[in-house]
């Protein structure tokens, strides 16, 4: 995998793997295939506050966030396949107070085989087979259907001919936890901002643990 350039130019054809209306409610088995992951901190910071050091702050959030991740298990490795990516945008207000912004989200390289499958199997689950017969019968759904079969054959030969995607692959969310926005007194800056860290790792840590605790 080509990890070179930055994480930001990296994740610009990002796809979300869920519509909107699915937002907030990712496949309960999406994580199954993942062994190790590398965690980044992106911090955006505002030049109006005071008193902080940039890199220090992210330094810190970075081992908050690490930390935590492999106090639960979780292997964190630069050379893990995915960028597990906590998000902070921290902003200065004229009163004083400090707001941000924060998220985290699984990346991953190219469509992961087994989200494909997780989906392709949920959809055969809530297939209706009597209506499927009875479209069958009908010349012009008929078609339909093969015409969606032959692209779907399509697809997936395409997918899995690494002599085509290696080198184009995008990325796409695989999992992500839910973000907020914190307001704070500028002397709690600091804490909260570790504090927020924490229960992010810890999200997605519950998530993990729940596909990959013994059977």
């Amino acid at each position: 995998m080509n990890r070179g350039g930055e994480i930001s130019a990296l994740l610009l054809p990002v796809l979300l793997l869920v519509s909107p209306a699915m937002a907030q409610r990712p496949a309960p088995n999406v994580l199954a295939g993942v062994d190790s992951v590398d965690a980044r901190i992106i911090l955006t910071w505002d030049s109006g506050i005071r008193g902080f050091d940039e890199a220090t702050v992210r330094s810190r959030l970075q081992t908050v966030i690490e930390l935590e991740l492999r106090e639960r298990g979780i292997v964190v490795t630069k050379v893990a396949p995915n960028y597990l990516l906590l998000t902070v945008t921290v902003l200065n207000n004229d009163d004083g107070t400090i707001s941000y912004r924060h998220d985290i989200a699984l990346y991953e390289p190219g469509l992961p085989k087994r989200v494909i499958l997780d989906l392709v199997l949920g959809s055969m689950g809530n297939m209706d087979f009597r209506r499927w017969n009875t479209l069958t019968k009908s010349d012009s759904e008929r078609v339909s259907l093969e015409m969606r079969a032959k692209i779907w054959e399509g697809f997936w030969s395409a997918y899995n001919d690494t002599s085509t995607t290696n080198s184009t692959v995008g990325w796409v969310i695989t999992w992500y936890g839910s973000g907020g926005i914190v307001h704070v007194g500028r002397n709690n800056l600091q804490s909260g901002l570790e504090k927020t860290a924490t229960e992010m790792a810890q999200a997605f840590a519950n998530a993990y643990i729940a596909v990959h605790r013994p059977r």
